[in-house]
Formats: structure tokens, sequence, C-alpha cells
């Protein structure tokens, strides 16, 4: 809650979601953005960069933009039916994290919104995570396959459901609401942990504490459990898939896998009794892994190094 703003730099592909950045609206979403209203965790942005992106008949639209301090990118059509919108905010974004951007002043951002939904931007996504800054994009759950693929590489994907609450937005909360957020998150979070194993006896029957416990009580705490582990697995898998796809076809590194895991997963550790979320190995995990989503490749092969590819959907 008392930690610092995440710096970050906003692309608005206007042309394709102009319905949730409304320009008589501009105050109210913007106060969403840099009040995290989208991350469930509530951690709020700073703006540093902002850049909009119109087509030439959207020219009634540049005063309240240039009033906010808005950079417009005006994109003229290219051809009779495309304009290269989505590639210049591409080209931008890579020259952003490059360090090459000439027309806004060089600033640290630790993370890049991308207000699009269009799954061309997902090789820009990639590349955020291979400079090693956060991603935050759009996602429309009515197109369960694009929004899928958001989810495997972006760290935040927001639901365009939500999004449409930005224009309405009526101010930051209260400091009493903040922490009541932060709260929330927190024990969402330790809820999320995988639980540790029930005790058993020699005989592996459960230890007497446990065969005292009313029965109910034991099968909510399976079910919970088991509910527990499908998600921290699914997130586990949405992980790797991250990293992996980086390098389709080659080995990735353990060292990148289990930092990503590190990071993202509550939870996991590569050590202790329940090291790498029960599984034992990593080797372990990552053919467990490679189970949900046979994208995930885990070579084995007697006499040769093991490791972990990811193999596109087109190629497996």
């Amino acid at each position: 809650m008392l930690s610092r703003r995440i710096r970050s730099a906003l692309f608005i592909d206007f042309e394709n979601i102009s319905s949730y950045c409304p320009p008589d609206k501009i105050d109210a979403w913007v106060a969403w953005l840099e009040e995290g209203e989208f991350d469930e965790n509530g951690r709020r942005r700073r703006l540093v960069q902002k850049r909009i992106y119109l087509n030439a008949s959207h020219g009634k639209y540049h005063a309240p933009f240039n009033d906010k301090r808005f950079e417009i990118v005006v994109c003229e059509a290219l051809t009779q039916l495309k304009n290269g919108l989505d590639i210049r905010i591409a080209l931008d974004v890579m020259e952003s994290l490059s360090g090459t951007f000439q027309s806004m002043p060089k600033v640290a951002v630790d993370e890049y919104i991308i207000f699009a939904k269009d799954t061309d931007y997902v090789p820009v996504l990639q590349r955020i995570k291979i400079f090693e800054k956060r991603s935050v994009i759009l996602g429309d759950e009515q197109a369960p396959r694009a929004f899928a693929k958001f989810t495997e590489h972006a760290d935040i994907v927001v639901p365009t459901r939500i999004a449409r609450e930005a224009a309405a937005y009526a101010g930051p909360p209260s400091a009493w609401m903040r922490l009541r957020r932060s709260l929330e998150s927190f024990f969402a979070s330790r809820a999320a942990e995988p639980d540790e194993e029930e005790p058993t006896s020699a005989e592996g029957e459960p230890a007497p504490s446990q065969r005292q416990a009313p029965r109910g009580r034991n099968r909510r705490r399976r079910r919970s459990k088991r509910f527990s582990r499908e998600a921290t697995m699914a997130a586990a898998t949405r992980a790797t898939i991250r990293v992996a796809s980086l390098t389709p076809n080659l080995h990735t590194a353990r060292a990148k896998i289990e930092g990503e895991l590190q990071e993202k997963i509550v939870g996991f550790s590569a050590k202790g009794g329940g090291k790498y979320l029960g599984a034992g190995s990593f080797f372990g995990l990552m053919e467990e892994i490679a189970k949900r989503d046979d994208r995930i490749k885990v070579d084995s092969v007697p006499g040769s190094p093991r490791g972990v590819r990811y193999v596109p959907q087109d190629e497996a």
C-alpha cells in the first residue's frame, strides 16, 4: 500500500477502443488507471508517457487530449483498408524499450499499458517481457482464445467489462478503502497457497488429531485444497509458457523459468517439503505442466541434456 507508484507508459489504440476512453471523460479514466483500479493488488501508477493514436478523421478530438498532455499520433491511411496504427504502436513501444524514443523525454518505465485488444500485440508483449518490464493489455472475454493468449504473455489482462467502468470513475478511494483492499488482496493470496499435507500415521491412516476432526470439515478442507492447487497449477502453466515462448523450439534456461515462477506464483519455492508446488523437483513440475499444455515439451532422452521447450501449436 505504501510502495511507490509504478511508472507506466500508456499507448492507446483510439480507433478500436474509443468507447473505453471517451474524450469528454479523460479525467475519470486517467484517474482510474493511475489509481490501479484494474489491478487486483491495487498498485497505483504514474503515467510517465501518454500517447494516443488516432486516424485522420479524429481531428476534433485533438484539443481535449492536448489539454491533458497526451502526445497525439495521427496515422494516415496507407491503403484503402489499413492505416498501420497497430504497427506504429508496436514500433513506438520497441523504441521506448530500447531507449531510442526521440519524441518523448527519456524516463524510466516499469510497465507498458496497451489500451488495445488486438492479438497482433502478442509479439509486443513478448518483447516487453524480454526487457524485463511489466505489461498490461485489454482482453475481451467474449473472444476466449484471444483472451487466453493474452493471459499467457501479459502480466495483467484487463477484461473489457471492467474497463467500461473507467469512464464513470468517481475518484480515488479513501485511505481506509485502500487499506481494506490491501488486506483483502493479502488474505486472498494466502488462501491461494498450497495447503500442507494432512499428517498421517506410519500405516498411512490419518493421525489421531485428524481422525477426531469432523468428517464434513475434512471434506471441505480436501475440496478447498484441490481447488487451490488447480488454480496454482494453472497460473504456473501460464507463467512457464510466458517465458518459454520467448525462445520457441529451443531449451529455456531453468533459472528463467524458476525466476518467473518465484515472481508470479504465491507459495512457490525450490526448497522445503512442498518444493516445486509439491512436484518435488523442477522437471517433475515441468512434466506435470506438459500434461496440462502440450505446447510445453520436456526433453529427457538418455545421453542428452534435459530441457524444457515451447513448441508453437502449428508445429506441435
